[in-house]
């Protein structure tokens, strides 16, 4: 595997928030000149994660797919990112406003500029960071029409978590008022003590290394003192319907499934490829919610593909 080195940068919001995000790019590209990435690959994590939940992918995807560039930052609420509690924000917690930041990430790396013959860029979302790309989409539609080389891959999300009358394919957890109430109260209470462990059994299928686990425990123990935000924030994102904003995504689309998920059905999960105008539904047979953290072996070769040969399989 081709060596990489990585750098860190801080983004500052309109609203004061820092987000902190780190690039990992191949050893032979940080000679070159930045107008040679031509493979831009941006990570968005889920709810109560953050960007070293991609760290069994970003190094290995960056080696093996030449002159590209992995990003990977903490949305705010969630990891070395600050949030509207110690900054000048005033902004409720919710997906629009995650969103705004991913718009603000991708113009401070001047990402939608890339719309020559030459130059992608690849968005990834993991859970939440579904949504998140999701409403950035329906908010920038014209921004992204005149970018040419856009792919997408969203990992083991359904359009619509609330449980409706027309909609049997919502969260299997969390998907009612008395579900978000009693959430919202646990993080309080719990403080996040056994939160982790949960969050672990319910999110994967194949048993995870111990340096993995004490890991996603450290991480999930930065959101501590944004524990009210992202109690409102996970209300937020569980009555955001995204059934009519979803066959607006003309690009590429690779749509992946845990097989043995425990909080949709798969079925539930692959109604965001077939709402997409040009998407593919491919399944882990053995994986959970996390399947990148779960199988990367599995995980970075499909990604490789996609980004380097379009192949979705």
């Amino acid at each position: 595997m081709t060596a990489t080195s990585s750098e860190v940068v801080t983004v500052t919001t309109d609203d004061g928030v820092s987000l902190y995000l780190e690039t990992t790019t191949a050893a032979s590209s940080t000679e070159e000149k930045d107008s040679t990435i031509v493979h831009n690959i941006l990570f968005v994590h889920g709810w109560l994660n953050s960007r070293r939940f991609w760290d069994r992918n970003v190094q290995e995807i960056a080696s093996r797919a030449p002159k590209s560039r992995c990003i990977c930052y903490d949305q705010r609420y969630h990891g070395k990112s600050s949030s509207s509690s110690s900054a000048s924000s005033s902004s409720l917690p919710s997906i629009p406003l995650l969103a705004n930041d991913l718009k603000q990430v991708i113009e401070f790396l001047k990402l939608d500029k890339n719309n020559n013959d030459t130059s992608w860029l690849t968005l990834i979302g993991s859970s939440m960071g579904c949504n998140v790309i999701w409403s950035y989409i329906n908010e920038n539609y014209l921004v992204l029409s005149e970018m040419n080389n856009v792919k997408l891959v969203f990992i083991d999300q359904s359009p619509y978590m609330f449980k409706a009358i027309d909609w049997n394919h919502y969260n299997k957890g969390i998907h009612d008022e008395a579900g978000i109430k009693w959430l919202q109260n646990f993080l309080q209470d719990d403080k996040l003590q056994t939160f982790t462990d949960l969050n672990v059994k319910s999110s994967s299928a194949i048993p995870l290394p111990n340096d993995i686990l004490n890991m996603l425990e450290g991480e999930t123990q930065k959101c501590l003192p944004a524990l009210t935000q992202l109690g409102l924030l996970f209300e937020d994102l569980v009555k955001r319907d995204y059934r009519m904003i979803l066959p607006q995504i003309s690009y590429p689309v690779l749509n992946m499934a845990g097989g043995a998920e425990k909080c949709y059905t798969k079925e539930s999960v692959y109604k965001v490829g077939s709402l997409v105008q040009d998407g593919v539904n491919i399944t882990h047979p053995d994986a959970g919610h996390w399947l990148y953290l779960e199988d990367p072996v599995w995980f970075n070769e499909r990604i490789v593909r996609f980004v380097l040969k379009g192949q979705r399989y």
